[in-house]
């Protein structure tokens, strides 16, 4: 692969896009082109992104990888943290977003962990990927209010983090 392709790929992974919604404003992100090749390295790793609307910065995400065991298996544990500050329709909007992601080795989604708070509204979602039975064990909310939902993965469907 060039290294210019490679490049445009990883500025594409590293790029957010933004959606609003009635109450949140989502930051929908996939993980950082060096966390994609995290499997071959064994020492934590860190990158820092700004996040720039035109030329003004509107915010920030850093994430950190590092090695780990889950279920008694070599994984890689992927936590991310990122603030974006903009105004919209007038009025100043603030998201933050906290994630933790678990890979196996070639990238394949075992757990992910999302929190994201927005002017009040949060949001908090827990999957884990059960491929065995072709399921995505969900959580969405928190304590007594969370509700629990299964979703089917297709068979030969690959979910990379």
């Amino acid at each position: 692969m060039s290294s210019s392709r490679i490049y445009l790929l990883r500025a594409l992974r590293a790029t957010s896009v933004l959606l609003l919604t009635p109450l949140l404003l989502i930051n929908l992100r996939t993980l950082p082109a060096f966390a994609q090749t995290a499997t071959h390295h064994t020492t934590p790793q860190d990158e820092w992104l700004g996040m720039y609307l035109g030329k003004q910065k509107i915010g920030y995400s850093g994430t950190h990888v590092i090695p780990t065991i889950y279920q008694n298996k070599p994984a890689f544990r992927v936590t991310s943290h990122g603030v974006t500050k903009m105004q919209l329709l007038g009025r100043e909007v603030q998201q933050e977003e906290d994630s933790v992601t678990i890979t196996d080795g070639d990238d394949r989604l075992l757990a992910q962990t999302f929190h994201v708070r927005s002017n009040g509204s949060v949001i908090h979602v827990e999957a884990v990927f059960d491929y065995l039975h072709h399921k995505a064990h969900c959580t969405i909310g928190e304590g007594a209010s969370a509700s629990k939902k299964d979703l089917v993965i297709p068979t030969g469907a690959k979910l990379t983090g």
